[in-house]
């Protein structure tokens, strides 16, 4: 299962410290046992394996992954409170440079953290909602990015199970619904949808005529 939580800066202890050379900060990522707007919880000492394996990890401006990263993360640590951070901005880039000032200013305040869990690092909670995440098997990235005004979308949490379980198009309908857009939006996606596998249905449909027709010509050539 892959998750994106997105976070307000103000509550990871985001911090900026002059003295220090210019395009660092340092803050807290995740804070354990605390509960999200969704009802998840990370328990402490989840990141163990993940930050085994972590490598460098660049830092991007709205998950923007094809672009250049704008920095990276020169320091990830676990201890009672959470999930410590400390980065590092490339000044140089003028992107990175930008998003430095408006962080500063506290213009730019969303960090989102991407990660993957296997099915026995998680459990659904009795009687509430949302989930306790015991084990995260890789952390994928973290990026800044700006926060977003609709509270549904300050974390969004893409489960593999809960897609498998849409069969019709009323399902999807609802997992668009759940997930946070509102009716309109999901009926217009929905809508969308089914245009496009209608349109490659119909090429799919003209391509095989049309190798069938070109066997037959050079089965024609032959006799």
């Amino acid at each position: 299962m892959d998750i994106t939580k997105q976070l307000d800066l103000s509550d990871v202890e985001l911090k900026f410290d002059d003295q220090s050379e210019a395009g660092t900060f340092s803050g807290y990522a995740t804070k354990f046992n605390s509960v999200d707007l969704v009802g998840d919880t990370i328990l402490p000492g989840a990141f163990t394996k993940a930050l085994q394996n972590v490598g460098t990890l660049p830092i991007f401006f709205n998950h923007d992954s094809y672009d250049i990263p704008i920095g990276k993360y020169t320091k990830l640590e676990q201890n009672a409170r959470g999930l410590k951070v400390e980065g590092q901005l490339i000044l140089d880039i003028p992107k990175a440079k930008d998003v430095y000032a408006a962080m500063k200013a506290g213009v730019v305040s969303g960090l989102s953290i991407g990660f993957s869990c296997a099915k026995d690092g998680y459990e659904k909670k009795e009687g509430e909602p949302g989930y306790t995440y015991k084990e995260i098997d890789k952390l994928r990235e973290i990026s800044i990015c700006t926060y977003p005004c609709e509270p549904k979308a300050q974390i969004t949490a893409v489960k593999s199970e809960d897609v498998e379980q849409l069969k019709t198009v009323r399902d999807f309908e609802k997992f668009l619904r759940d997930s946070g857009f509102s009716k309109s939006l999901a009926l217009a996606i929905v809508s969308r949808a089914k245009q496009i596998f209608a349109d490659d249905l119909r090429d799919s449909e003209k391509q095989t005529k049309q190798h069938e027709l070109d066997a037959l010509k050079r089965l024609n050539s032959y006799l």
